[in-house]
């Protein structure tokens, strides 16, 4: 009787501490619309953003990340990032891993690609324009109702467009 209560906390203690283990590797997950390096001047909403946050502040739908003298780099899927320069400003449209679209409202960005599944549908949007993302790294830029692209592989540069929206025309 004795060897069975000590099996049965045994047990309950391997599966508490194994319990404990997946809800901590959840917490520190990085999720879509993570933002995960802050430097300068940068506001989530209007809330100035610490530059120590560590991956802890999260742009959900439709929230704002602007930086004035400032940068900051967002998650958007696994191995790939969004990098904000200074006096820029991304919203986020779709935080989803399938489905995952950002807003550069005004500024320059560069979105890095390390790995994208085929599952993953990530666009950007600059106005009435949205670029689907298919390849390593983009440039993107907007001003006074304009906009540029360029893509790059690793072995140089693929393609560049610049376009005039309908607000500059």
């Amino acid at each position: 009787m004795r060897t069975l209560w000590t099996a049965s906390k045994l047990a309950a203690m391997v599966l508490l501490a194994g319990a404990s283990l997946a809800m901590a590797d959840t917490k520190s997950m990085a999720v879509p619309g993570t933002v995960n390096y802050v430097e300068g001047q940068v506001a989530l909403d209007g809330q100035n953003l610490p530059a120590k946050q560590n991956g802890s502040t999260l742009l959900e739908t439709n929230q704002v990340l602007d930086t004035g003298q400032g940068k900051a780099e967002l998650l958007l899927t696994p191995g790939v990032y969004f990098r904000l320069g200074d006096n820029s400003e991304v919203r986020m449209v779709s935080p989803g891993l399938a489905d995952t679209r950002v807003e550069l409202v005004k500024g320059s960005a560069m979105l890095e690609v390390d790995q994208l599944y085929k599952e993953n549908d990530l666009s950007v949007m600059i106005g009435a324009t949205t670029t689907r993302i298919d390849t390593r790294v983009v440039r993107f830029s907007s001003a006074a109702g304009r906009y540029s692209c360029a893509r790059r592989e690793s072995d140089g540069i693929r393609g560049r467009r610049a376009h005039q929206s309908e607000e500059g025309a």
